[in-house]
């Protein structure tokens, strides 16, 4: 049963070798198989080769680099059996074509069943991280459309363009669009950037920035979210849907959350996930991409047998003494060569047939598992519904039965408003009042005043919102739980990797640093720490916001007691001259959330 398929191009930089590339996400699918823990890696080389390999006493692995003039064709097919489940084979196929300066990323995954059965899988989709890692290091888009690991979020005026963006009718990956709930003004799924990166490549996340949906009117039509709502827009939809059809399905309510998921976002993301993954069984496994530098290697290949009996033909020829000799020879030649043919139409033939008849199958198994999928949705979230509103009112008949099923979803009251923001300053301003965690820097004004990123200053509060509520917490409780040394201990960048996604970095990619070494201090930017100026500190990780063009760079440091940090003293020495010293408890309160830079982005290697 395939599970997942994802497939999109990559855009190199003008400099970059395109086999160069093929090589570097060559490296980064050899170390996504050789550091999982079953692994062992004393079976396997230290970097990739072509061939098989075994990973352990059951898991196999198998690559292939494959070339032609301008063309490359670099194949992975990991073997694994369950660790639980062990009558469960997993198997990943990687794909990895160039076409001259063109490659395409693709990896398809399937779960092998030790018995064949026509049911909807009960089992969880976990992406592999590999697909992350690969967009981590490359700017990728399916088609014509972008696509990241990233998640977005999206203020009022921009809610326009983004449901011209959810009917448009060349769209290819689905939309998961969040709302806030208004008690918390957070998602229900309260790490966005971990939902976003497990469903890199597959769907595009986005969050309502405003609490307040109702001001968008008709704009969702039947369609609507808010107060925590979450909503699968599928590619295809059309504005008469979006008017028409109220797509329960697709959405899962504050409701549900709590009902359903027993206010666990774990389930929750997995459903999405693991919904998102079945549709991708829609797209084909081969593009015209893979097909044409699979047919020009194949002829490649088959050019260099027919020179290598045409070598051995000459030879045997020249060997050869009479005229009858030769005739022949070349007559039991043809007989060999006809008979090759004659059997390869045969076969040919027989594959053609019977790879017809698998994709009728297939495309019977996929409407069948679809269509069951779906009613056990609807029955299940039918039953929660009646088993509720019997709960409720066990007197009450079919009126109030239905009277409830019609109201359910529909909200009581107005959100609060949203505060409004005309620039980055008032933006930082309204921070230091509000979100009395976080500590802003005297360089993170001056550089929020100066900047002319295109970003929306209510996306920026809702970051420093995020690092307030959320980040701070997790900090918090991971020094009172004990949790900050060991095998447990917490990951801070983890914890923002899932509250950020792909918008945050631990420090600059070496191409950048390197590149730019001369006009920027290549460890990273120091700022000043205390109000007298004598003492620095150095933050390099870093969030990304607004567009690729005109982007926002804020520089931010969060610590627990445990962390180490870089914070020089500068004094003077007795002959007058200037010196520097490291500063022992710079930082005295944690967690620390520092802002140290909230101003234009630096150069980096893709863009200059």
């Amino acid at each position: 049963v395939r599970t997942l398929f994802c497939r999109f191009e990559l855009l190199l930089s003008e400099e970059e070798d395109p086999d160069g590339a093929i090589d570097r996400i060559a490296d980064i699918c050899w170390e996504w198989v050789t550091t999982a823990s079953w692994v062992n890696e004393s079976n396997l080389p230290d970097k990739w080769e072509a061939g098989e390999h075994k990973l352990n006493n059951t898991d196999t692995l198998h690559i292939d680099d494959d070339r032609c003039e301008n063309g490359r064709f670099w194949k992975m097919k990991r073997i694994e059996w369950g660790r639980e489940d062990t009558e469960l084979q997993i198997v990943n196929h990687i794909f990895v074509v160039r076409d001259d300066r063109r490659i395409e990323f693709s990896l398809l995954q399937d779960f092998v069943h030790q018995y064949e059965r026509i049911s909807p899988s009960d089992k969880a989709v976990y992406p592999p991280w590999v697909i992350r890692a690969v967009m981590d290091a490359y700017d990728c888009k399916m088609g014509d459309e972008e696509i990241s690991q990233s998640w977005s979020s999206i203020s009022p005026p921009n809610v326009p363009e983004l449901v011209d963006k959810i009917t448009n009718p060349s769209r290819r990956v689905p939309i998961v669009l969040m709302s806030k709930r208004w008690d918390t003004k957070r998602s229900i799924v309260r790490s966005p950037g971990s939902l976003s990166g497990r469903l890199a490549g597959l769907a595009h996340v986005y969050q309502l920035s405003d609490l307040n949906t109702q001001q968008f009117g008709d704009l969702f039509g039947e369609q609507w979210l808010g107060n925590g709502t979450i909503r699968i827009f599928w590619p295809g939809i059309t504005r008469d849907k979006i008017d028409s059809d109220p797509a329960w399905n697709d959405m899962y309510s504050k409701r549900s959350f709590e009902e359903k998921y027993e206010w666990d976002e774990g389930p929750l993301c997995q459903d999405i996930i693991n919904i998102v993954c079945a549709a991708t069984m829609t797209l084909p496994a081969s593009s015209s991409l893979v097909n044409g530098i699979r047919s020009r290697i194949e002829d490649e290949q088959r050019r260099q047998e027919e020179e290598a009996l045409q070598e051995q033909r000459d030879i045997v020829l020249g060997d050869l003494k009479t005229s009858k000799d030769k005739v022949a020879y070349l007559e039991d030649e043809d007989k060999k060569l006809s008979g090759r043919i004659s059997n390869m139409d045969i076969e040919l033939s027989q594959k053609g047939r019977q790879i017809e008849e698998m994709a009728e199958m297939e495309e019977t198994l996929r409407f069948q598992i679809s269509s069951l999928g779906d009613e056990i949705k609807g029955l299940k979230d039918l039953r929660r519904a009646l088993d509720e509103a019997i709960s409720r009112d066990p007197e009450g008949g079919f009126e109030a039965l239905l009277e409830h099923l019609e109201d359910y979803g529909k909200e009581e009251e107005e959100p609060e408003p949203e505060p409004e923001f005309k620039n980055l300053e008032e933006v930082i301003d309204t921070a230091r009042r509000e979100l009395s965690r976080l500590t802003f820097l005297s360089s993170a004004m001056k550089s929020a005043k100066k900047t002319k990123a295109d970003v929306v200053p209510s996306v920026v509060y809702d970051v420093f919102r995020e690092l307030n509520d959320s980040v701070w917490d997790e900090i918090k409780a991971a020094m009172d739980q004990n949790r900050l040394k060991g095998p447990n201990r917490i990951n801070i960048q983890q914890c923002m990797k899932e509250s950020f996604g792909g918008k945050y970095a631990e420090k600059e990619s070496a191409q950048t640093m390197n590149k730019y070494r001369n006009e920027f201090n290549q460890k990273g930017r120091q700022f000043t720490l205390s109000p007298g100026g004598d003492i620095h500190i150095r933050i390099e990780p870093h969030l990304k916001l607004g567009s690729n063009d005109n982007p926002l760079r804020i520089h931010v440091l969060v610590l627990h007691h445990k962390s180490e940090y870089e914070a020089t003293q500068v004094f003077y020495k007795s002959n007058g001259k200037m010196s520097k010293k490291k500063a022992r408890k710079a930082i005295s309160n944690f967690p620390a959330i520092i802002i140290g830079w909230c101003g234009d982005h630096l150069p980096t290697t893709k863009k200059p």
